[in-house]
């Protein structure tokens, strides 16, 4: 009877996984017909072969060491990864490779078992295009209502560069050049170059800000620099409602889209500006402060503050307190979703007397990691909790798009999926175990992230 439901498990597991097995060098020794189905090659051309035969060079070589380290380690590895067929067609499969050992304890051989999620991962693109999409047509909606205060500001700026050449052409056209006044000429010289280098400043920090968010990068950004950029930007908005700024910076670095953060504190200020433009007393202060791993920025107003049940409501798609025909309601929406793509979070301090926004951001990955307390997370996996929305889960959700491609997270991810989707399940002894070896998967998993984590940061 065991061997009999032995072989109806294998057959079972030939009817819906890719499966294929290699020797100890990774060399192909059989494959089934879903592998050369999706694949697109035949058994004969894969026997013989390795699996860098379908390898789509999507993956770095780090994942693949990383693999290879736990599997020749004789751990069993789950991940997801990008393959590419013969016909050059991409298709993505979530992974399971067991190592199997020989009577000396040794890797004799390795089966994979796959299944194809191509799907999937074709509708999640599709949603983040659209999600981008968004995105940049909410850039460019600020942009074209900056276009014509930044117009107006290069052109006070030509102005007086007009006029400082015109003095210069008067003193070169003197008959004697002794009656030239050089040290005047001079100074004009130098505040030409002064309103051309101001200009430049004006036309990069529109052209930076308006590049697509699909060329946008992580990179080290001084948070002083960036806000005085968003300053610039917003000047003759505030200038021609005639409206207080109050800048209170700190002079912080963070690893950040630095396009990004500055799409978001420019909403944020055109959102108070036109708030609290037919108001009487009328300012908008700036802050940033650093709070142990995070910088803290926050825009507030001389509003009278939102409420509790408004604030719920407010960056939700397509909500908007102005007039019908004025603004999409996606603004605040998108913002909050640039930041929490960062690991960070947008909230309205709504026990403030004025109206207040707070942005809080980690300085770098090490931030990150100091938000989950690993004696907990290790506690509750251990002594298998239920608990859904527990610390580990919450801390996930939270970082998951900032390490969305990092395949230590990916499967710590996985595990802890998989986890709490057992646990539903009615306990017999076989489930059981299965739930202990997920429970020390998990803790297995985040351990090894924190380590390689707060070993980078470190290093």
């Amino acid at each position: 009877m065991k061997n009999e439901f032995l072989q109806q498990t294998v057959n079972a597991m030939n009817e819906i996984a890719i499966v294929s097995r290699t020797d100890h060098q990774g060399v192909i020794t059989f494959v089934n017909e879903n592998f050369c189905k999706i694949s697109g090659y035949s058994e004969a051309e894969l026997i013989g072969k390795n699996h860098s035969i379908v390898n789509s060079g999507f993956h770095s070589k780090h994942f693949f060491q990383q693999m290879w380290k736990d599997i020749s380690a004789l751990k069993p590895w789950h991940g997801l990864i990008r393959n590419k067929a013969q016909s050059g067609d991409f298709y993505w499969v979530d992974t399971y490779i067991v190592p199997f050992v020989d009577e000396k304890n040794k890797v004799s051989e390795f089966i994979s078992f796959r299944f194809d999620v191509t799907a999937e991962k074709l509708a999640e693109a599709d949603l983040e295009k659209e999600k981008m999409k968004n995105i940049h047509m909410s850039r460019l909606s600020s942009i074209g209502e900056m276009a014509a205060h930044v117009a107006h500001k290069i052109n006070n700026h030509l102005a007086v560069l007009q006029g400082h050449l015109f003095l210069i052409e008067r003193h070169l056209k003197k008959v004697e050049l002794s009656e030239v006044p050089i040290e005047k000429m001079n100074e004009s010289i130098q505040k030409s170059f002064l309103q051309v280098k101001r200009m430049t400043e004006i036309v990069n920090g529109l052209r930076e800000f308006s590049r697509s968010n699909e060329e946008q990068i992580y990179q080290t950004v001084s948070c002083s620099k960036m806000i005085q950029t968003v300053q610039e930007l917003c000047a003759d908005k505030i200038k021609k409602n005639k409206i207080k700024f109050e800048v209170s910076l700190s002079e912080i670095e963070l690893i950040c889209s630095q396009v990004q953060i500055e799409q978001v504190l420019i909403q944020l200020i055109q959102n108070a500006v036109d708030a609290i433009a037919p108001l009487e007393e009328k300012w908008v202060r700036i802050e940033s402060v650093l709070k142990g791993h995070f910088v803290e920025i926050s825009v507030t107003d001389s509003g009278r503050g939102i409420s509790k049940e408004l604030a719920q409501k407010i960056m939700q798609p397509f909500f908007t307190t102005q007039e019908v025909g004025k603004g999409t309601g996606l603004g605040l929406c998108i913002s909050k979703d640039m930041i929490e793509a960062h690991g960070g979070t947008l909230k309205i301090d709504t026990e403030s007397l004025h109206t207040k926004f707070v942005i809080q951001l980690p300085i770098d990955e090490k931030a990150l990691i100091s938000l989950i307390d690993q004696d907990e997370a290790v506690q509750s996996h251990l002594l298998k909790s239920k608990d859904k929305a527990c610390h580990l889960g919450i801390w996930i959700q939270r970082v998951s798009k900032r390490f969305k491609d990092d395949a230590l997270f990916l499967d710590l991810q996985a595990a802890h999926s998989e986890f709490h989707r057992n646990q539903v399940e009615v306990m017999s002894q076989d489930q059981n175990q299965k739930l202990n070896l997920l429970s020390e998967r998990v803790v297995f998993s985040l351990q090894k992230l924190i380590n390689e984590k707060v070993s980078v940061s470190n290093f």
